[in-house]
């Protein structure tokens, strides 16, 4: 009957470690013996930088339109709109600053994320979008609005085009996950 009891608790202990530890971390089954124990808001946050998970909190929006057609020709007309590099350059500039997470209407901005232009439209992560482009980033308001926005910056370069540039700070931004795929491709 004694051992018993010592069978019984010692099996109570066990099973409350591993109940415990279901909740602290995450197993990466694919190479159990080689086991790697992450703990879960570690691997929540790799989420979010992989662009997976879905971020929400303060932030800013910055709405970027075209600049009105004043004459000019062709070549002016191509000046007058936002381009990829324009968009390339924002992002960067908001990444730099600490933005967590950042989306152009509503597609999520990864490390594999391209932007390109495409007649009229702007392809980003496969999808094509037109202006006026809405960016959000979350992070530090502050900060992230007063680095695109100091004198030189890139929001000044834009304005000085004749683009529409619109900066608000926000208490509360959702940005959606990246609903793309992310596969490597090796050519010989």
């Amino acid at each position: 009957m004694r051992g018993r009891r010592w069978f019984l608790l010692g099996m109570a202990f066990v099973l409350g470690v591993c109940v415990s530890m279901w909740f602290y971390v995450d197993i990466d089954w694919s190479s159990f013996m080689a086991t790697r124990w992450v703990k879960k808001e570690e691997s929540r946050r790799w989420d979010v930088i992989a662009g997976r998970g879905l971020v929400y909190g303060s932030g800013i929006m910055v709405v970027i339109d075209d600049a009105r057609v004043r004459g000019g020709g062709e070549d002016a007309t191509a000046r007058l709109v936002v381009h990829e590099g324009h968009l390339l350059r924002l992002v960067n500039e908001l990444f730099a600053a600490g933005a967590e997470a950042v989306s152009v209407n509503g597609e999520r901005i990864t490390a594999v994320t391209a932007m390109r232009c495409v007649g009229p439209a702007i392809r980003i992560n496969d999808t094509n979008t037109v202006p006026p482009y809405e960016v959000k980033a979350i992070g530090n308001a502050m900060v992230l609005k007063s680095s695109i926005m100091m004198m030189g910056g890139v929001v000044d370069a834009m304005s000085i085009k004749g683009m529409k540039v619109d900066v608000k700070e926000m208490k509360q931004l959702v940005i959606e996950p990246y609903r793309g795929e992310f596969s490597l491709r090796y050519t010989d």
